[in-house]
């Protein structure tokens, strides 16, 4: 049950230890069902870590008393928003894997444009599926304004999805610190950011431009139901499978693959190549995929 306060030892207990096997299994099992991340036995340290500032804001006596709170007290579900805040990994860079993007320059954006040619359809949809922090969907945006313009015909939306809220909070208002922006050219960084003054003086905020591109919003990709329709042309899903087990992984998969148009393109992380997604897409390497069909 909540405590007044934890002393001393007892926060040293939740820093590096105190979640005994039985309760990691349950809090573990939890994770899975609201979030589809896998967590193995070797794990356990690492979900003690990132809990631990949770059980402490609560005022909670450890790890037992905060499984009873997620299912007991926690009527609204905010704190189990925020155990999955706490457990998914936010770490992202601008035009991280930059293969693909030059792909998207180089070859998606030439097939596009004849597709386009053909059948007067200006319309381009992309979706980031894990977009945490915002460097992912910001560098598809930069990549496409570098190519077609401001003021192009095209009717663009890139749609942002993550299922931890205060990554897509940050990535919605766009502000950056200045050493985040720092790897990209010095022509693409005065193109699409402004540089903070006074306060703000060490970061650079993303420009209108690209911002009114982007729709972000928390979606769980592991749920029964997308809560959208149509489809894409392209679907970045990038580092993420690696937190789900195969059979989610498939399944994952499978339900990205129908939501690519014919010919739509599958980006995936560096470590995710796995044989078996030939039964859904068709590989053209380095992680890049398309789905089958004109």
């Amino acid at each position: 049950m909540p405590t007044a306060g934890l002393t001393n030892d007892r926060e040293s207990e939740l820093s590096t230890g105190g979640l005994s096997p039985q309760t990691f299994d349950l809090l573990r099992d939890l994770i899975r069902s609201e979030s589809g991340i896998t967590l193995g036995d070797a794990k356990r340290e690492l979900l003690c870590s990132r809990l631990g500032r949770r059980v402490r804001e609560l005022g909670l006596s450890g790890y037992d008393d905060y499984y009873h709170y997620l299912l007991c007290e926690d009527r609204d579900g905010v704190e189990l928003q925020q155990m999955v805040n706490c457990i998914t990994t936010t770490k992202t860079d601008f035009f991280r894997e930059n293969h693909h993007f030059d792909f998207l320059r180089d070859q998606a954006f030439r097939q596009w444009r004849a597709n386009a040619t053909e059948t007067s359809n200006y319309k381009l949809r992309i979706w980031s599926a894990a977009c945490s922090r915002g460097h992912e969907p910001y560098s598809v945006a930069i990549t496409l304004l570098e190519h077609f313009g401001p003021r192009a015909c095209w009717d663009i939306k890139i749609l942002a999805t993550d299922i931890n809220t205060e990554v897509l909070n940050f990535a919605e208002r766009g502000i950056y610190p200045t050493e985040e922006v720092k790897c990209l050219p010095r022509e693409v960084r005065d193109r699409h950011f402004m540089k903070g003054t006074g306060q703000y003086a060490r970061t650079c905020r993303v420009r209108d431009e690209l911002q009114h591109l982007i729709a972000f919003r928390q979606v769980n990709v592991t749920a029964s139901k997308f809560p959208f329709q149509g489809c894409f042309d392209a679907i970045f899903c990038r580092n993420l499978m690696i937190y789900f087990d195969e059979t989610q992984q498939r399944q994952l998969v499978a339900r990205l693959s129908e939501r690519l148009r014919p010919g739509g393109y599958l980006f995936l992380g560096h470590s995710e190549h796995q044989t078996w997604l030939a039964n859904y897409v068709e590989s053209l390497g380095h992680t890049i995929y398309r789905k089958r069909g004109s």
